[in-house]
Formats: C-alpha cells, structure tokens, sequence
C-alpha cells in the first residue's frame, strides 16, 4: 500500500517539520509493548516498526536529574526551570524533526519504550504533542515472562549481579516490585492526563482484538484496518530483525496474536508465588483496572 504523503506540522519550538501525529507506547516490560506498537505501526502513514526508541527515557532521565537539584545543576547555565524545560523541548522536537526525515515519506510517528514509563511525567510534559498508550497485564504473567528473561540471561552469561541474586534465590517478589515501580509514575499523573492517555489491558487485546483494535484507532486517529491478530505482522523494519537473538525475543515477535499466552505463568511459578506476586500489585492493579474502566465508560 502506497505511504499517504501529506503536509506535517511545523514545531513552534525549531521551526522544523514533525510528524503529523506522535502515538507513544509504554507499560512495564513484558506486557505487550512491542506487539501494541507493532499494531500501531500497521498504519500505511507510519515508518514499520523501528524497534524501542530507547534514546527517549534517556533524555526525560537527564531532564528529572537537572531539575531535581536545579539550583546546583542547572542554574549557572538557564536562568529558571521554564528556560530548562524549553531546551529539552527543543531538543526533542529535534529528535522528531529528525524522524519526520529518516522515515520519510511516514507522516506519523509510533515510538514505544517501557522505560518512558519511568519519566511519565516528563514525557507529559516535554512531548505536548504525543498521544500515549499504555498497556497492562496480569502481574504474575509478566513477572513470570520477565523471569525466563532473567533465567536466560544468567544462562548466557550476561546477567548482571541483581539478575543472578533473583534468579538463583527465586525472588520473584523483587521482581513484583519493579511492576509496581513502571506503573507508578503513570498512575502518580492520573490529573494531568487529560484525553492524552489510554489504557488497555493485554489479556482484552488478545482475546477481544477487534474492540481494541476500534478502540486504538479512535484514540490515535491512527488506520488500523491492515493488521489481522490471526496473521503475522504486516510491517516491520529489517533493522528490527537484525537484532534479533536477544534474551527478550519470544517465538511470539512477528506472528499472529496468542491467548493462551493469557494465565502462562501457572505453567513455571507455584500457586505461593503467585499469590505473593498478586499481594504486591494488588494496588497498581485496582488503579490500572479503574482507569481502563473509566476509558470505556468515556472514551477519549
């Protein structure tokens, strides 16, 4: 299908051309980042799938440390915290300016990463333009995934200190806490989200697509006409596939949607594990749950 070719915004911040809209993908790892951002990469309008936009959470990292001690960090060099947040804003609106010509002619823009999570509140604040999904899962699910990521990272070798300590002690309660530690931040911005943020449940995604589906391109005004959950990815960039091999791969990446990949982890962790895991989200859980709820009472 031919790319649609049509006039971008130009950012009030460099003057330069942007996508003419930001869709921004973040959740905690292992919920369903890479495949919701494959979907929304199905657009004809959207570059294929690039792989995490891991640049991003480094930037929004770099603008939360300056402003955390901004008399020391930054005050020698801008004059207040406006003068601050406007240079990352620029520096942004750069980087954007700078997809909008590596992509061309893609006239949207899909960037995904869990860690933006982390720094939602800058990513608010700095991108006034994107539009964000995030997506959930059942905790014991992705703590389960997230532990053969672990288990195979320690077999390769390649595991760090921390890795290697969980995974040798089975502490899948630390690994508990780092959920709760994705969301949080999210959840901490609930009054400033606005209409600017949706979201959605994994386990809804997989085992009712076609509302998700209506639900994601009404939301980000994005065609999702393309994607079929019964069929393998229809546009993914070769760079993606170049790095493929990695300890976060699954058999799933490229292929139709799974639902029995729903309630997996009673497969690998014990019904004491899982209770713990569900003990520590449980919170996160109730907030996440009220919010996807309050979408579909009122859609964006």
């Amino acid at each position: 299908m031919a790319r649609e070719i049509s006039l971008r915004p130009v950012s009030h911040q460099t003057g330069e051309l942007q996508p003419k809209s930001l869709t921004v993908v973040c959740g905690a790892r292992r919920t369903g980042t890479t495949l919701l951002a494959a979907i929304l990469s199905s657009d004809p309008s959207t570059p294929p799938l690039p792989g995490e936009a891991q640049l991003v959470p480094r930037w929004l990292e770099e603008y939360r440390w300056a402003l955390e001690d901004f008399e020391i960090r930054a005050l020698p060099f801008f004059d207040d915290v406006e003068a601050l947040r406007d240079f990352f804003r620029r520096n942004l609106s750069r980087f954007l300016a700078h997809c909008h010509q590596q992509f061309f002619p893609a006239t949207s823009l899909v960037l995904k990463s869990p860690e933006i999570s982390l720094y939602f509140p800058e990513a608010l604040e700095l991108l006034p333009e994107a539009r964000f999904v995030v997506i959930t899962r059942d905790p014991r699910d992705q703590v389960a995934s997230e532990w053969r990521i672990q288990q195979q990272r320690v077999a390769e070798r390649v595991a760090d200190a921390r890795e290697r300590i969980i995974v040798r002690a089975h502490l899948y309660s630390r690994v508990a806490r780092n959920y709760v530690r994705y969301y949080d931040p999210i959840l901490g911005t609930r009054p400033d989200h606005g209409d600017r943020v949706l979201f959605i449940r994994y386990e809804d995604l997989v085992e009712n697509p076609e509302a998700i589906l209506a639900q994601l391109s009404d939301f980000t005004g994005l065609d999702l006409s393309s994607y079929s959950p019964t069929e393998k990815w229809p546009s993914v960039a070769d760079s993606y596939w170049a790095c493929g091999d990695r300890p976060g791969d699954t058999p799933q990446y490229g292929n139709a949607m799974e639902p029995r990949r729903v309630g997996a982890h009673a497969q690998t962790m014990s019904s004491r594990a899982a209770a713990r895991v569900q003990q520590i989200c449980s919170s996160t859980v109730d907030q996440l749950d009220a919010e996807i709820e309050t979408a579909r009472i009122s859609p964006a």
